[in-house]
């Protein structure tokens, strides 16, 4: 009987500190990636640092069905949560009665900044909710395609109406079909919905032959340009003169609708002391195979002025150069690899040009649309506003370059590269809809329908959106705007929380344990 009291005694000892480390592991690390937090009407997880702050007191309620509620009066409602490690993804939800009709319900989360990152979950729109019950609708998640219906007309009034020919209302058979095809902007309205990524350059068709610039730019420049079926494909020669202490390395960066969607990083030549020795040309290639159709634009962010674009070739018909073009073909640059003083000519679409020089040998005379702009000074900016007559694009005569130009719109070196790129607006969806529209887009979320009147509001954040602040809290808010200002409140049944992360497997652990203890 000793013996095996004995041995269960060695197995308990063996046990309580496998248990612990078990339950450490599983504290520090959340192994299976999931956590989950959440608040009801009596109590909170521990985790939960913060809830309902606003409210001065706790009012518990109860239905006749035996749902215990937290009365909510006050706007935000806080629900701040501790975690032992950060996650990838949080989905948070909230189930509650709404008995004075609260219209806008928002989760918000707390950023590195203190401003708030807010996902509208409910906000409602009785003309959006109108136009479900009048039109023809395609409904997929929270968004909403809405047509105008047949005009229906009784057959004793058919008589007395003027016929006229209109054109037919085009149907879609889905959201995707309707971006992807859009009709005349002037036929569309939108509510919470962002089309500009679907609206595209009428009639364009892809070139068949490379355009080529031979023009020797200086320093960093902004490239514009279109695509549509077809891929991105620039080349670019790049020389650099080394007349700047340090390496020039940069970096060439693609972007859509302000997105990244390409980096390229080029290497300086080896060359870091500012001798003014040059090395041969570098070719660059920018390629993207597939590129989303619209405007992109290619930064070629170079430090400082050593760097030389000597020629540019692409595929691409429509180039144009933002903001600024610095002109270098002058013998200035002699040391580069064929380069020389010549005039050069570009098409300014801008209201204003400013153009300088940094040296004595390219004082000039610029003349712009025939009219004289004269550069009597090294390092100072002379500027030509146009005038009430001077419409459209603009020729810029330059005799001995080596000139930088700027600004407010594009210069093009031919007027067939030259796009406007602001392709055109959808408006927004106002308080009705004028008889000229045949469609309206939204965004609509609404609130799930529970049992026994029961609502649920629920959002999602992920990313950057995701901040955990330095005592591993994440502060979320759902806010209900005008809440205590028009007397309305809500009766909170469960605000949850729940975490995501990859989770631990043999195969990852160890990278976990060095990042979580910053071996």
């Amino acid at each position: 009987m000793v013996d095996k009291l004995m041995k269960f005694a060695k197995i308990a000892l063996w046990l309580v500190p496998i248990v612990f480390l078990f339950w450490l592991f599983n504290k520090n690390f959340v192994p299976g990636g999931i956590l989950t937090a959440k608040c009801d009407a009596d109590k909170c997880s521990k985790l939960a640092a913060a809830f309902a702050t606003k409210e001065p007191e706790k009012i518990i309620g109860e239905t006749k069905d035996g749902d215990r509620y937290r009365l909510i009066a006050h706007d935000p409602i806080y629900f701040t949560i501790k975690t032992p490690r950060p996650f990838a993804k949080a989905k948070i939800s909230a189930e509650f009665a709404n008995p004075d009709n609260q219209p806008v319900f928002n989760f918000g989360l707390q950023a590195a900044n203190g401003a708030y990152v807010f996902k509208n979950v409910f906000s409602q729109n009785s003309l959006i909710e109108q136009l479900e019950k009048d039109w023809e609708v395609i409904k997929e998640n929270d968004s909403y395609l809405f047509t105008r219906p047949p005009e229906q007309v009784s057959d004793d009034k058919k008589d007395d109406i003027e016929k006229i020919e209109k054109k037919p209302i085009k149907k879609y058979s889905s959201i995707s079909d309707f971006a992807n095809d859009l009709p005349p902007l002037d036929e569309v309205r939108a509510h919470n919905y962002d089309l500009s990524d679907y609206i595209r350059l009428k009639d364009y068709k892809p070139s068949d032959k490379r355009l080529e610039i031979g023009n020797t730019l200086r320093g960093p420049h902004e490239i514009v340009t279109y695509i549509e079926n077809e891929p991105l494909d620039f080349k670019f020669s790049f020389q650099d003169i080394n007349r700047h202490k340090g390496a020039d390395n940069f970096s060439i960066i693609v972007s859509r609708g302000g997105k990244k969607v390409l980096e390229k990083k080029v290497s300086d030549d080896g060359i870091s002391k500012a001798s003014g020795a040059v090395k041969d040309l570098k070719e660059v290639k920018i390629y993207l195979e597939k590129p989303a159709f619209g405007a992109h634009t290619i930064f070629i962010q170079a430090k400082d002025d050593d760097i030389f674009i000597k020629n540019i070739s692409t595929a691409q018909s429509l180039v144009m150069f933002s903001n600024h073009i610095y002109l270098a073909d002058d013998d200035e640059y002699k040391v580069l690899e064929g380069v020389a003083s010549k005039a050069s000519g570009v098409l300014l679409s801008g209201q204003t040009l400013s153009a300088r020089t940094s040296h004595k040998g390219a004082l000039q005379t610029i003349t712009v649309d025939k009219k004289p702009l004269i550069l009597k000074e090294v390092n100072k900016e002379y500027e030509f506003k146009r005038n009430k007559t001077q419409i459209g694009i603009l020729q810029v005569a330059i005799p001995k370059s080596d000139v930088y130009l700027s600004t407010d719109g594009f210069f093009v070196f031919d007027r067939r590269q030259f796009f406007n790129p602001d392709l055109g607006a959808v408006l927004n969806l106002g308080a009705d809809v004028p008889a000229n529209i045949n469609y309206v887009v939204a965004q609509y979320p609404k609130l799930t329908e529970l049992s026994n009147g029961w609502l649920k509001a629920e959002a999602e954040f992920s990313g950057q959106e995701l901040y955990r602040d330095d005592k591993g809290q994440y502060s979320f808010i759902l806010q209900v705007p005008g809440l205590p200002e028009n007397k309305r409140i809500l009766k909170l049944r469960k605000i949850e929380v729940e975490f995501t992360k990859e989770p631990i497997t043999v195969f990852n652990l160890w990278t976990k344990v060095k990042t979580k203890f910053k071996l």
